[in-house]
């Protein structure tokens, strides 16, 4: 935490350097920055007193507006910004008369520029028929797009619930991707993580069920922390995977009158790494301080983080073979849906793998 903030300190002091001796008399900002009041206030009055004009392109007149979280301590320091401002670049008429009726803005002082032309994909002649032949794709197969920058504003937690679906399934769907040759594509950093999980839940090892046990009650911490979130995005995002788990367990989905009731409900569960907040919370345990499930713990790169991590590597015969055999599942599961192996050859592979009783074995195969 402490390193973070010395960088981002250290960003700033970079910046207001460069505002006091730079010949630039016009600055154009995008984006705030890190600390959105201070970019609103004070940086930009620095930038005043530095002797610059300053022009903003406004994205959002006011986001939290349009994400039903506004205050008036959001107005406020927006009204600092816009009267701070000698001129402001909006995308829509609708900008315009919000930032006229909402923050007094002078007309004068609005610019509406419609979205550019997007160049980043390019513009060819190729019609919706012809592209569903090369890809393969007959007419009747529906198809859909998420495109842009993930944002809280874009569903991204629908998204987030479809892959979690879509990355237990080979059924009736394909991801799209030049690497297959516009066969199924999926995206794997986080498919082994559960995994290893699915391995320690199988195992009968005592030191196995420990880990499982830690791991399971970590990512339900985790997921009732979000669920109370000051920030609505987590919040919202922690919600959909604890109501997914309920649901498809039968229980009901009302228990967010209060911690203490969700925590209730999810203790009623019976451990699972099939639960979609475990699925999706699990990989931050790998490298959490000594396990504990808070956010000053996650990501730690110091002895404590790395004694997590170690526990890992300590599993048993047991749990290797188990984490092995699910990993070489997944491959061979990948290889028949892109096509890169034949349907038979997969299943003479998954008849290999289920007869394995012990890594050595598994591992002599490979090595022949």
């Amino acid at each position: 935490m402490m390193i973070k903030m010395q960088r981002v300190l250290i960003y700033y002091i970079r910046l207001m350097a460069y505002a006091a001796t730079s010949q630039r008399k016009v600055f154009h900002i995008l984006w705030n920055n890190k600390f959105e009041v201070f970019d609103r206030t004070l940086l930009l009055l620095y930038y005043k007193l530095c002797g610059k004009r300053l022009t903003f392109t406004a994205h959002n007149v006011n986001k939290n507006k349009r994400d039903n979280n506004d205050s008036w301590w959001n107005r406020f320091t927006l009204g600092i910004q816009y009267r701070l401002l000698d001129h402001i670049f909006v995308h829509t008429e609708q900008m315009r008369q919000e930032l006229l009726t909402d923050f007094g803005v002078p007309s004068r002082k609005i610019s509406v520029i419609p979205f550019g032309i997007n160049s980043t994909v390019p513009n060819t002649a190729l019609t919706p028929a012809e592209a569903r032949s090369k890809l393969g794709l007959a007419p009747q197969e529906k198809t859909l797009l998420f495109f842009g920058h993930i944002a809280p504003y874009k569903g991204v937690e629908y998204l987030i619930e479809a892959v979690h679906q879509l990355a237990q399934s080979g059924e009736n769907y394909r991801v799209m991707g030049d690497e297959t040759g516009g066969r199924l594509e999926i995206k794997t950093s986080g498919r082994y993580t559960y995994e290893m999980g699915r391995a320690l839940f199988a195992s009968k090892h005592a030191g196995d069920q420990a880990l499982w046990d830690d791991w399971y009650r970590f990512t339900r911490e985790l997921a009732i922390l979000g669920a109370f979130s000051a920030d609505a995005t987590e919040q919202k995002m922690a919600r959909v995977f604890i109501t997914d788990a309920l649901e498809k367990s039968g229980r009901g989905a009302g228990v967010f009158a209060n911690p203490t009731v969700t925590r209730a409900a999810l203790e009623s569960l019976a451990p699972s790494p099939e639960h979609m907040f475990w699925f999706e919370y699990n990989f931050l345990h790998v490298l959490a301080a000594d396990g504990r499930a808070e956010k000053a713990a996650l990501g730690d790169h110091t002895a404590a983080g790395y004694r997590q991590r170690a526990r890992f590597y300590a599993i048993s015969a047991e749990g290797r073979l188990n984490f092995a055999k699910n990993i070489a599942a997944y491959i061979v599961f990948l290889a028949e849906n892109t096509g890169l192996a034949s349907a038979a050859a997969c299943a003479a592979a998954r008849k290999l793998l289920a007869d394995y009783a012990s890594l050595d074995a598994m591992l002599n195969d490979i090595g022949r």
